[in-house]
């Protein structure tokens, strides 16, 4: 018998999109090469089978996932093209097609990468969390996996975050209580601590899992390494996780970085960045008081980062918590500017 993955190869979805190739597979989920027929487009394909789409309290949550996805327009967010329920009762995403690897292959070649690479990435990353938690929308899967490094040309690199909400509705496509607290959702490895104990979580979630991200990327490791699921969850709950140094004795780490890991990394959520927006204002001082060029991850926003950046790093902000309510006020009035002028960028 085939592989009835690849017996779907040249066959038309809906009438609009042919399949031209399998590029993953994950638990419930396939992703195939496909072209739009109406404009030649190549487009990826997501196809989420199961119990899912028989079950309406999934298929109502995965329409409301994919509307929030559909409505992210940063650069660092994959584009939505289409989404729905298709005749054999699967639920498919029509998204852009990327070129490139995700961040987990690139680690597993590379190991541990350059600080200004690590910390480009993260910097894209925490733009487009702005855009998707200013939505409403929280991701509660964010991993190496899901971050993918698009290459573009003149060695420039986007990145771009994959699969917002969408994770959790493939994990728990036979648990009717999606939404509900006491369902451990997400990759044990990059959970936070509310993610573990089935808490419901919030947009610092997101934070302690890129928390984690960065971690790895900087040190080749994550954090928290055990065989059993469970040692993993009691370690994000109750394990301080060891210093940069401790794994990297090779490399050396400032302070400013570090506290910016810990605070990514601290137990309970009131003790991480209260948002993206300021997690990133937070890693533009870091990057100003650094010195460090970003290179091929450079910022997508407009250049007056910077000037934001350098105001942010005078005021000391790494050293706490008290004086960021002001700064984060000024930043969110300069916010809406600050995107059109990138957009503006981007279309140029």
């Amino acid at each position: 018998m085939g592989d009835p993955e690849q017996d779907r190869v040249g066959s038309v979805l809906l009438g609009r999109y042919r399949i031209e190739g399998m590029l993953g597979r994950g638990g419930m989920s396939t992703v195939y090469r496909g072209m739009q027929l109406s404009v030649q487009r190549p487009v990826a394909i997501k196809l989420i089978a199961g119990s899912i789409a028989r079950d309406a309290e999934c298929v109502h949550r995965f329409r409301r996932e994919a509307e929030a996805m559909a409505r992210l327009q940063h650069p660092s967010s994959v584009r939505i093209f289409e989404f729905g329920v298709t005749a054999l009762q699967e639920l498919f995403i029509v998204m852009e097609l990327l070129e490139g690897q995700d961040l987990a292959e690139h680690l597993q070649v590379c190991g541990a990468l350059p600080l200004t690479e690590a910390v480009g990435i993260v910097h894209q990353v925490l733009e487009a969390l702005c855009e998707a938690h200013a939505l409403g929308v929280v991701h509660r899967d964010l991993k190496p996996a899901n971050i993918f490094l698009a290459q573009l040309p003149r060695a420039q690199r986007l990145v771009k975050v994959m699969d917002f909400g969408i994770a959790g509705i493939e994990q728990g496509a036979d648990d009717t209580k999606l939404t509900q607290s006491g369902v451990v959702m997400g990759t044990p490895t990059y959970l936070s601590p509310e993610q573990a104990l089935g808490k419901t979580v919030d947009a610092r979630s997101d934070l302690y899992s890129l928390g984690v991200t960065l971690f790895e990327m900087l040190t080749g490791k994550p954090p928290f390494v055990a065989e059993a699921t469970a040692a993993l969850l009691v370690a994000h709950v109750s394990t301080a996780p060891p210093r940069l140094c401790q794994l990297r004795p090779d490399a050396s780490f400032g302070a400013e970085l570090q506290a910016f890991v810990d605070s990514l990394l601290a137990k309970r959520p009131e003790d991480r960045p209260a948002s993206a927006e300021l997690a990133l204002a937070q890693l533009e001082a870091l990057i100003a008081h650094e010195q460090l060029a970003l290179g091929p991850y450079s910022s997508l926003r407009s250049s007056s980062a910077q000037l934001t950046s350098l105001q942010l790093s005078a005021a000391t902000p790494l050293a706490g918590q008290r004086a960021w309510p002001v700064l984060v006020q000024g930043m969110q009035r300069t916010w809406p500017a600050l995107a059109q002028k990138a957009r503006r960028h981007r279309a140029g």
